[in-house]
């Protein structure tokens, strides 16, 4: 079976008002042929002010932001603790594992 997928992250669904819509990303492969996947992302400057994109008579369903300091939250959500400085690994195994959720 030859598939494609295109993941729309959490920035383009709020900068299109939610009419592209987030989805987490998950894979399990249980077929004995192998799997190949490339990955791409492309990302604003951090210091890009993300305000969603509106129709004439639309209601905004999220508050702009700006992209640095989001991409920054969601990264540490991902970790119990983070060292002092942001460049280094963390130091102990923290990974939380959002696969069980």
């Amino acid at each position: 079976i030859n598939a494609e997928y295109r993941g729309v992250g959490d920035t383009l669904h709020r900068w299109s008002n939610g009419a592209l819509r987030s989805v987490r990303h998950r894979v399990v492969h249980g077929a004995a042929q192998d799997r190949h996947s490339t990955a791409f992302f492309f990302d604003p400057r951090y210091d890009t002010r993300v305000v969603p994109l509106l129709a004439a008579d639309e209601a905004a369903l999220h508050e702009p932001f700006v992209y640095g300091e989001h991409i920054t939250q969601r990264v540490r959500s991902n970790y119990e603790t983070l060292p002092p400085q942001d460049d280094q690994a963390p130091t102990t195994n923290t990974y939380k594992d959002h696969t069980s959720s």
